[in-house]
């Protein structure tokens, strides 16, 4: 083990300095580390993982005496009633199972669902046998609220100074593991990939980041956001929308740094001007989230269907059916066509449009997890058309098809344009 230690160290070491070259710093550098990278953190994690191995044995064999000393000390006086109960707790276990399950899988991909669980995660492991009801309850209590200090942080300095609170609160505790895997998690990286050897070789300042990025942050603006996602090296579980909204941070950042209003600031000034360009750009692409090439797309319906977003087999289902197996984006106008086809009356028309698209923003909202660049995207969806109403003076108009009464209105201008464009009368 002593053998391993500074070979660990040096490797580390490396991949330390390789990770600190920015995006914005020389962009040559960073892709060709992103490429290097890998192959780099695995050699180190196979050597880490051999250093605490023998610590994870020790772990399993404690936590086994544990399991077996608390099942003696609640199981024997209980026995009888136990016994008697049998079934019933059984059938409680499997169903508390499965919603245990459920809320892991819905952690991975959500990480506003991910940061409420962490509060209650981290009480309960540190929780001990002298703690009363409302000692346990005012304990989650103050977890929650370090939580929200960190992940309201108006500025990069207080963002640290919060974490580092929660730090230290958890260093000697196993809620600090908590963290790790709750950071692992985020970032999309296979559980276990950090643990207490790898984060205690960061050094202070990014280690107080990586417990800001477990509680819920990556930063206090987009930019700042879009940065510590690359330098944290997001892994394959990582949520696709998710990726693909770094990456549309990440296209948009160099884009306005090549203007030449930015190219002519001091350094210093760049990254603020920066975040505030790119701060203006992601208000204007969310308004134009009906257009196909908008990275706020609606979802496709395989995924609506797919997520439990619309339940398999109802008539919203059977209708879109078709389009799970196309490939590629399926347009609003499209959806829009099929469902003002499908169901005559405008009324249950409207009603449909407007199910359908509040919950595919709710699931957009859920998997592209802006929050942890500190965007917050709204539940509505608005679409633009020029409907050719020439005969009522009205040409051009926007529906927010989330709502049922403009989803009605805009199936009835529809229906009117489409006499009108026919050379009928409305």
């Amino acid at each position: 083990m002593r053998k391993i230690e500074p070979v660990a160290d040096e490797q580390l070491q490396e991949i330390q300095k390789m990770q600190s070259v920015s995006p914005f710093d020389n962009f040559l550098d960073w892709f060709s580390n992103q490429i290097e990278l890998p192959s780099r953190i695995g050699a180190y994690n196979a050597n880490a993982t051999r250093i605490n191995a023998l610590q994870d044995k020790i772990d399993r064999g404690i936590k086994t005496g544990q399991d077996a000393a608390n099942f003696a000390e609640k199981g024997i006086p209980t026995i009888t009633a136990g016994q008697a109960k049998a079934i019933a707790d059984k059938a409680v276990a499997d169903a508390r199972k499965l919603a245990a399950d459920a809320d892991e899988n819905l952690a991975t991909k959500n990480v506003s669902f991910a940061v409420q669980k962490l509060a209650n995660d981290l009480h309960i492991v540190n929780a001990t046998d002298q703690m009363t009801k409302v000692d346990l309850e005012n304990e989650k209590l103050r977890y929650q609220s370090m939580i929200n200090e960190i992940n309201i942080a108006d500025n990069h300095a207080t963002r640290l100074l919060k974490a580092a609170q929660l730090l230290e609160k958890l260093e000697e505790t196993k809620g600090l593991d908590v963290i790790l895997q709750n950071f692992d998690r985020i970032m999309g990286h296979p559980p276990g990939t950090t643990n207490r050897y790898t984060f205690n070789k960061f050094k202070e300042a990014q280690r107080e980041n990586m417990v800001a990025i477990g509680a819920g942050s990556l930063g206090t603006n987009p930019f700042q956001g879009m940065v510590n996602w690359y330098m944290s090296r997001p892994g394959p579980g990582a949520s696709p929308e998710t990726v693909r909204f770094f990456d549309y941070l990440r296209e948009s950042s160099e884009k306005i740094q090549q203007d030449a209003n930015i190219r002519v600031l001091h350094k210093d000034q760049v990254p603020a001007a920066i975040s505030s360009r790119l701060e203006k750009q992601i208000e204007l692409d969310i308004k134009d989230a009906s257009n196909p090439k908008s990275i706020f797309r609606e979802m496709e319906p395989a995924k609506m269907i797919a997520s439990g977003a619309i339940p398999a087999g109802s008539q919203l289902a059977k209708i879109l059916e078709p389009y799970t197996r196309q490939t590629g984006q399926v347009s609003t106008d499209l959806i829009l066509e099929t469902l003002i086809k499908d169901l005559p009356n405008p009324v249950d028309a409207g009603a449909a449009i407007a199910q359908y698209y509040k919950k595919n923003m709710e699931l957009r909202n859920s998997v592209m997890n802006t929050s942890l660049a500190n965007v917050k995207l709204p539940i509505e969806y608005k679409v633009r058309r020029t409907l050719g109403l020439e005969m009522t003076g009205v040409a051009r108009m926007t529906f927010d098809l989330t709502k049922p009464e403009e989803a009605t209105k805009y199936v009835l201008a529809k229906k009117l344009s489409d006499q009108i464009g026919q050379g009928g009368m409305p």
